[in-house]
């Protein structure tokens, strides 16, 4: 397996309807894995006493939460390229001295 086949691409995607007028809110929250880190954040927070009330009163407030459920993740997925790309540009570097180091007949004494 190629080092950049480690992570795959996985999508969440969060449906928001808010009524101002009623202070309603309906979420819907589609992920591709059951008891995805978001949803279980979203519910332990639902289901807190002091927790709740901030998720309600500001909409936002719950897609932030569902937003730094993958900060981690993320955190290492550009880890994992940029330890490829480093290694993309020592190569690179290399084959670019090598192009002006003269050769054995171009040496001058």
């Amino acid at each position: 397996m190629r080092s950049s086949e480690q992570w795959s691409i996985r999508q969440t995607a969060v449906y928001q309807r808010f009524e101002a007028s009623s202070n309603r809110s309906n979420l819907i929250l589609l992920h591709p894995v059951p008891e995805a880190i978001a949803q279980t954040r979203l519910e332990q927070k639902m289901s807190d006493q002091c927790g709740a009330p901030e998720l309600l009163e500001q909409p936002v407030n719950q897609h932030i939460l569902l937003i730094s459920a993958y900060f981690n993740n993320w955190r290492e997925y550009m880890v994992h390229f940029e330890e490829e790309l480093l290694t993309i540009v020592s190569t690179a570097r290399q084959m670019v001295i090598a192009l002006f180091l003269p050769t054995s007949s171009q040496e001058r004494y």
